[in-house]
């Protein structure tokens, strides 16, 4: 048994009758002001594809279902109220919407709560258009837009092959500019011109450039538009809307025709009729003239159940009865999306490079619910990137929602914010599915460096380089060696090996060699190889130590000590904290680790282009107790990008240094990584710099404690 059989049997009580008409009857009935759509219904959706293959399915004389018609009288049923919508005739990508009916020119009229999507496509192909842009174009250049009209190739090679395969071709071009082939083209829209077949094919004969098998084909065309009664329909006659809304919701939910949440977008137009055109004006505001961003009305319903605090799970049932309250609510729900908007586009973020719309959703709450999101703004963004990179909102998106939704306020509390600053750290607790969560160790900041350039290491990038300012200069992806020097044959002709030629073309791509650059500037450098380029006086990357060499010859040293200080900064922004926690349960639980690390001397050696060498040597005496011994020669500058608590250690300590650079006495610090910075002037992670006279690393010590767990 069907869908539409059970909503029969279901309400057999009712008022309702079974008819068939043409295709050009219907298009009458909605051109003529009296088929409508009610605000339940969602915009339509179709792509062109969609619509090329339904006029397909027509010729081919497949079904293409049961559509349903509400029956309206104004002299005996109320409407008083409801909101009523035309369909579209002409489609235009940079305005989707529907227009709203404001008056009626019919006492009787009826309305689609079942096909509005086929019923549009229809409209749309025969009776209208369907405007497009054109690739490569700015969406605010008017050239960019075309208007199209659908026609039928006659001159197609027709397949009998797989019932999938497109037989008849139907096609939306521009009529001032048609393809220069040698087939022919009719315009679908001609057929309703004609009376009957005759007549046309009479006409179509004069153009004396059809075949017998395409004029056949042409009055096929007529035959499916003008005279066979393809739209079969059911029309219920009810006056009560709770009973409508019921019929509709049933009707659409047995199969994919509308997700969970335009259901529920139906539940909330059905009663509170203004919101179709109040989520309409929000989405096309938040998502910008220029398609900037691809926010939908899924993202709409979950915030609005979210910011309430009702359930997040998209339910039908459940949703009716709290409208009320998202009604009432809706102007500070609106305001504090548009705030998420401004906040997230002030930081660089677009279509481009956003993964998960959802994780923006938590945003939106901590601005709902009053939190300082101008003074949390860097901490914001960082959970957003932390949630993309990690996926977190990509499986289960439910589950993410919910626990960083009780993260952030007390129920106990009537759901007022735990603290009125955002930290990540809040989220810290949080595990979700596959024990993922918010939380970066080493490992993870590792594979980072393994992203190639595009969305995740955009925002990678953005953490790194926070005092940007991406909302008032455009900022792009460059590469510091610029692409074109690593052309296998430069490479072979510089000397490189096969093995270092074939990492190079990854490496490339990879965090060590990008930075951010101002739009203007990246075009002007272009080619331009890094060392010329900052010959020219060109500012001098944050995270490029002046001790490492900028020819392209050198390029796998440029990368990983790059690297190195990037990744030190990544640790510290992300506050990558479990190797202190795993070498206090080392040095409190585990004897032998405990006993060896307190006896052993760490080093640290390094020497600067300039042949400068700064050393130090390092024993551990307990959790954040990393003494640096007496005699360490020491880097008497901090560089900039060194951490600021580092910089502030290096002039408490100010005393403790000599005329020759070296430490006068044993000075403690809370990490290896805080000692490393001291000694060479820049950041370094600790745990890979210092190494024991057998050249182990500290985090071995680390690794051989987790095993021996």
């Amino acid at each position: 048994m069907n869908k539409m059989t059970e909503i029969m049997n279901k309400y057999r009580g009712w008022k309702m009758s079974y008819h068939k008409i043409t295709i050009k009857e219907v298009l009458k009935e909605i051109d003529g002001g009296r088929l409508f759509l009610p605000a339940i219904q969602r915009k339509f959706v179709w792509k062109e594809e969609q619509t090329t293959k339904l006029f397909d399915s027509l010729m081919r004389e497949y079904p293409i279902g049961t559509f349903l018609f509400w029956d309206i009288d104004t002299e005996t049923d109320d409407i008083k109220g409801y909101t009523f919508y035309d369909f579209i005739r002409n489609f235009d990508v940079r305005n989707e919407l529907n227009e709203k009916r404001e008056n009626f020119v019919e006492k009787k009229f009826k309305v689609a709560l079942d096909g509005q999507q086929r019923l549009t496509s229809l409209y749309i192909g025969i009776m209208g258009s369907w405007t497009i842009k054109e690739p490569r174009k700015r969406w605010n250049n008017p050239d960019a837009f075309i208007r199209t009209e659908l026609f039928l190739n006659t001159s197609s090679n027709f397949s009998n092959g797989e019932e999938d395969d497109v037989q008849f071709e139907f096609l939306f071009l521009d009529p001032k500019n048609m393809p220069k082939n040698n087939n022919n083209y009719f315009k679908v829209s001609k057929v309703l011109n004609y009376n009957n077949t005759m007549a046309l094919l009479m006409d179509v004969q004069k153009e004396n450039k059809y075949s017998e098998n395409e004029m056949e084909l042409i009055g096929r065309l007529w035959d499916v538009i003008c005279k066979n009664e393809i739209i079969n329909y059911y029309l219920v006659k009810e006056s009560n809307m709770d009973e409508v809304l019921d019929i509709f919701v049933r009707v659409n939910s047995g199969g994919t025709v509308l997700s969970k949440s335009d259901l529920i977008f139906s539940t909330l137009t059905a009663n509170w009729l203004e919101a179709r055109d109040l989520i309409d004006s929000l989405i096309k505001n938040i998502n910008r003239s220029n398609k900037k961003f691809s926010f939908n009305n899924d993202f709409i319903m979950r915030t609005m159940l979210y910011v309430t605090d009702l359930p997040i799970q998209l339910k039908v049932d459940s949703f009716k009865a709290n409208v009320p309250k998202i009604k009432d609510n809706f102007p500070k729900i609106e305001d504090a999306i548009k705030t998420m908007v401004l906040l997230i586009e002030d930081s660089g973020f677009s279509n481009q490079n956003i993964t998960s719309y959802n994780a923006l959703i938590p945003i939106v709450y901590f601005i709902y619910k009053g939190g300082d999101y101008k003074g949390s703004k860097k901490e914001l963004i960082k959970y957003f990137i932390v949630a993309q990179v990690k996926n977190l909102f990509g499986v289960a998106s439910n589950s993410a929602l919910t626990e960083t939704r009780k993260a952030l306020t007390s129920k106990a509390n009537n759901y007022e914010l735990n603290n009125k600053q955002f930290e990540l750290k809040q989220f810290n607790d949080i595990v979700l599915t596959g024990d993922r969560n918010f939380i970066f160790d080493e490992e993870e900041i590792e594979k980072l460096f393994d992203e190639l350039k595009g969305q995740y290491t955009f925002m990678i990038l953005s953490l790194l380089y926070p005092e940007i300012k991406i909302d008032q200069v455009e900022f792009h992806q460059d590469h510091m060696h610029p692409v074109f020097e690593f052309n296998p044959d430069n490479l072979k002709e510089k000397g490189l090996s096969d093995n270092d030629i074939k990492d190079f073309q990854i490496m490339k791509d990879q965090l060590p060699n990008l930075q951010l650059l101002k739009g203007l500037e990246n075009k002007s450098k272009s080619k331009t190889p890094l060392k010329e380029w900052l010959a020219q006086g060109n500012e001098r990357d944050k995270y490029l130590p002046k001790d490492i060499s900028t020819e392209l010859k050198d390029f796998r040293t440029f990368y990983n000590e790059r690297k190195k200080v990037m990744k030190t900064k990544l640790i510290d922004i992300l506050e990558v904290s479990i190797n202190e926690e795993k070498i206090d349960e080392i040095i409190e639980g585990n004897s032998d680790i405990k006993n060896e690390l307190l006896n052993t001397t760490f080093y640290l050696e390094r020497t600067s282009i300039t042949n400068e060498k700064y050393e130090g040597k390092m024993i551990i005496k307990g959790p954040k107790k990393y003494v640096l011994l007496k005699g360490a020669k020491v880097n008497p500058k901090t560089k900039e990008y060194a951490q600021e608590q580092n910089k502030q250690l290096k002039e408490d300590y100010q005393d403790s240094i000599d005329n020759n650079n070296q430490t006068t006495k044993d000075i403690s610090f809370e990490s290896p990584s805080a000692a490393a910075v001291f000694v060479i002037g820049y950041n370094e992670n600790g745990w890979e710099e210092w190494k024991s006279k057998e050249g182990k690393q500290l985090k071995d010590f680390i690794e051989r404690g987790k095993h021996d767990e």
